[in-house]
């Protein structure tokens, strides 16, 4: 899309939730996943919540 042969480095990093995989899974020899500190995190356990009223989808089994 960008004009860039991904399969020419070593590694390569892409900031993505999940879509990725659909392509790079076909050419990649490993996926590291992360989490890294940004607007928010997919594990939604690891939030500080507070005065929330529980319980309440999806953190709880409703």
């Amino acid at each position: 899309m960008l004009g860039i042969d991904v399969k020419e480095y070593n590694i390569v990093s892409v900031k993505s939730a999940q879509h990725f995989k659909a392509y790079f899974e076909k050419i990649s020899g490993n996926i590291i996943t992360v989490d890294p500190p940004g607007i928010s995190t997919g594990n939604l356990e690891t939030l500080p919540l507070q005065n929330i009223q529980r319980p309440i989808f999806p953190l709880d089994d409703i």
